[in-house]
């Protein structure tokens, strides 16, 4: 029977091991062997330890639940929570309290509802993290491996350093080698077989483990989503709504029913009202009249008052009753406006008792938010501490270009702005060329109007000093004319104090009239000559008056046309001074516009401005999305080069342990070979 593919080759040889023979090729087969199965055994060992700690806390709440139904829950909530935080194992407790808290009652206090699901606190990350959240066991199959790998090439580097090859190497030492190398690979294979065995055991177990705690898990999830049915904010809301509506038409039917009571109330007391008056009547008047028919003798007043007040007694009897009707009726309607507000108050503390738990249930769902939310922060933070230390050497290569990019950047604003200082110098030359053009076009205005005003200012001195000298002369002929009119009027006091002479003469001659009557004529025919006279020069003084005051009339009305001339000088004076203001509105105007031609190339350089600043702004923004995009390419490059390395290497090592198959087997040949060879000879 040929032995050599025995399955007993598979396994060490121990004694070699405990005898200590350090330099054997079974002694170190045994070592990773021993290895492999240590961290096998351990990792195992661990495992079922954890898978048994998850099975018990599994079953902890599955006994906690056991022979419930929902309709039990109500009365023995209470004593579950108790029993759970009873236990000596708190996280049980702990766990199960958390899960009480989100518990809410329904109105009648006979069910129990859960807003979050059981999945949310009865989870592999809460019952199990020591098993199916567990990295290390995770990377055990990866570890096994590992160690058979390095063995592989622990045996093949010491089994090839053994192995002469030189030209003036014997058939023996040759042997030696090929034997050497032969072990060498036999421990480098039979370590990478265990390795491998090792690793597919475990990952079997550890896999059979996870799913029996998942599967126990779900059922536990099942179990207490049925035992507690999810109530979510929207059907509180429902409801809410629905409260609403009925008590709105709860407060119309009720109100409906106030009035109809307080009709009949008032109904009733009319009737008694009525009832009582005709009673009163009845029993009051009836005697009264009798008595007034049967004692009409003693006296109608005294029957009178009596009758009045039997009546008003029996209305007083009356409206006594009715008081005590309208109270009665009002306590009625008291005692039910009591009832009324105090459903409403029943009615108020349960939508406020809804209203408090959804609050509750919204800070909790907020709390787990904000747990969940931390926690990703941290794989989050962890993940970024990654990335930088992956990124590092990136962001240090990326350090120089950017420094260059820079630069250029600065180049590139520098001439920019050496291109923008140049238009900025060209625009204001030509603003101070346009200025200095209005300014001389504005001083060559001036001038002109200042001749044109010393022009008019000559001609308008020219009408005034002919104005005077008229003046002049109409003063110095309205003078001679009053000179000659006091000489005129000389002249007549003249005559006329001789006239007076001759009458006194007269009157000395009238004395005398009886004697004198010849001298008396001739006298008065002298004194009518004189008259005569007179009268003459009288019309003469009178003609000449008449002459010059026609003459005076003359000058008044050339005076009046000279005057008429002044007042049209000033008016063409106006006229000018206002020609002269139009010209300055004009060149005011012109003002205006150079003015506003120098805030449009103020605003011309604020729009280059911010062209140049959303340009900057643009081009930062284009340098962060190109800085990105290198980021992200770099990574894709890492990945990929990574990846392809990789790849590579596990197919240079695939050719590598190819070859070495060969390189085994050409041995065996060559060894076979040598084998036949040396049978035949001998």
């Amino acid at each position: 029977m040929n032995e050599a593919f025995s399955l007993w080759n598979l396994f060490p040889d121990f004694e070699e091991f405990f005898a200590g023979n350090l330099h054997s090729a079974e002694w170190l087969t045994a070592l990773f062997i021993i290895g492999l199965l240590a961290a096998f055994i351990i990792s195992l060992f661990y495992a079922l330890i954890k898978c048994v700690s998850s099975a018990r806390h599994i079953r902890f709440y599955k006994q906690l639940l056991r022979d419930l139904t929902q309709e039990q829950l109500a009365s023995r909530q209470r004593e579950l929570t108790q029993k759970a935080l009873s236990d000596k194992r708190e996280e049980y407790g702990k766990l199960w309290k958390e899960f009480d808290e989100t518990l809410v009652f329904s109105p009648d206090g006979s069910r129990i509802f859960n807003t979050l699901d059981a999945a949310h606190f009865f989870n592999t990350e809460s019952l199990s993290k020591g098993l199916t959240e567990n990295r290390l066991l995770a990377a055990v199959p990866g570890f096994l491996t590992a160690i058979g790998v390095i063995g592989t090439f622990v045996g093949l580097t010491m089994g090839l350093a053994t192995l002469e090859i030189s030209q003036d190497a014997g058939v023996d030492v040759l042997r030696q080698g090929i034997g050497n190398m032969i072990s060498g690979a036999s421990v480098a294979f039979l370590t990478s077989v265990w390795g491998v065995s090792s690793s597919v055991l475990f990952n079997f177990f550890e896999k059979i483990m996870e799913r029996y705690i998942r599967k126990e898990i779900a059922l536990l999830q099942n179990r207490i989503d049925y035992l507690y049915p999810r109530i979510n904010p929207e059907q509180s809301l429902v409801k809410i709504a629905d409260y609403n509506r009925v008590s709105t038409e709860t407060l119309q039917g009720l109100a409906e029913k106030i009035g109809d009571r307080l009709q009949e109330a008032i109904n009733q007391t009319t009737d008694s009202i009525r009832t009582g008056l005709e009673d009163s009547l009845n029993k009051i008047m009836a005697p009264a009249i009798e008595s007034l028919v049967t004692n009409a003798h003693q006296g109608s007043q005294q029957a009178l008052e009596s009758l009045l007040n039997r009546f008003l007694e029996g209305v007083g009897e009356a409206g006594n009753a009715q008081r005590q009707m309208m109270e009665a009726s009002s306590k009625d309607v008291q005692a039910a406006i009591g009832n009324l507000g105090t459903q409403m108050s029943t009615f108020i503390s349960s939508i406020e008792a809804q209203a408090k738990n959804i609050r509750e249930e919204s800070r909790i769902s907020q709390e787990v938010l904000v747990s969940q939310l931390q926690e990703r922060e941290k794989i989050q933070e962890e993940h970024q501490l990654q990335l930088e230390a992956k990124f590092g050497s990136l962001v240090h290569g990326l350090v120089e270009k950017l420094d260059k990019h820079h630069r250029q950047s600065e180049d590139r604003d520098q001439t920019r702005a050496a291109v923008f200082e140049k238009q900025l110098q060209e625009m204001v030359t030509k603003s101070n060329q346009v200025i200095e053009l209005i300014g001389g076009q504005l001083t060559s205005q001036i001038e002109k109007e200042k001749e044109l005003h010393d022009q008019r200012y000559q001609t308008l001195t020219d009408n005034v000093a002919g104005f005077e000298r008229t003046q002049t002369d109409l003063i110095a002929k309205v003078e001679s004319l009053i000179s000659l009119q006091y000489d005129q009027s000389e002249l007549i006091n003249k005559g006329l104090s001789e006239l007076l002479e001759k009458f006194r003469h007269l009157a000395e001659a009238n004395t005398a009239a009886g004697r004198e009557m010849v001298e008396s004529s001739k006298q008065m025919q002298s004194v009518s000559n004189q008259l005569g006279l007179m009268a003459a020069a009288i019309r003469q003084v009178t003609e000449k008056l008449s002459d010059d005051i026609g003459k005076a009339a003359e000058l008044t009305a050339n005076l009046a046309e000279e005057n008429h001339m002044v007042s049209k000088d000033l008016r063409e004076s106006l006229e000018g001074y206002q020609q002269l203001t139009k010209s300055m509105d004009v060149v005011v105007t012109k003002l205006s516009g150079a003015t506003e031609s120098a805030e449009r190339g103020f605003s011309i350089v604020h729009s280059h401005l911010d062209e140049f600043r959303k340009s900057l702004t643009n081009h930062v923004t284009e340098l962060d999305e190109y800085i990105q995009k290198l980021l992200i390419n770099y990574a894709d490059q890492v990945q990929s080069q990574t990846t392809e390395r990789l790849n590579i290497w596990n197919s240079q090592t695939n050719e590598y342990i190819s070859l070495m198959t060969g390189a085994v087997r050409a041995l065996n040949d060559v060894v076979d070979e040598l084998e036949t060879k040396i049978g035949g000879h001998a």
